[in-house]
């Protein structure tokens, strides 16, 4: 993947979570279809639902070469956020 993307759920500054986003193949009909999960989604493996309600997520995304690049969630991500109740979200920008 061109760029890493890091995300951690927190909340009264306990970590509940973290992932990182990561390619997944599914092969369909002989063919490889490919999608990646994102760190968002990832952040909440493992955490119960009522414990995500009213937490944060702070999101980091690194380029190859080390610097940042804008973190901000993608439309999918943010309609997932606000489902969990996630009071606030966390990126980097320019």
């Amino acid at each position: 993947m061109q760029y890493h993307h890091g995300s951690v759920v927190f909340t009264n500054r306990e970590v509940l979570g973290a992932g990182y986003n990561y390619r997944v193949d599914l092969p369909v009909d002989n063919d490889q279809r490919a999608f990646s999960i994102h760190s968002e989604r990832a952040s909440f493996a493992g955490v119960h639902g009522q414990d995500l309600r009213g937490a944060s997520v702070l999101n980091v995304r690194i380029r190859d070469n080390g610097s940042f690049a804008n973190s901000r969630p993608c439309v999918g991500c943010k309609k997932l956020l606000r489902r969990k109740g996630i009071k606030e979200v966390y990126w980097h920008d320019n």
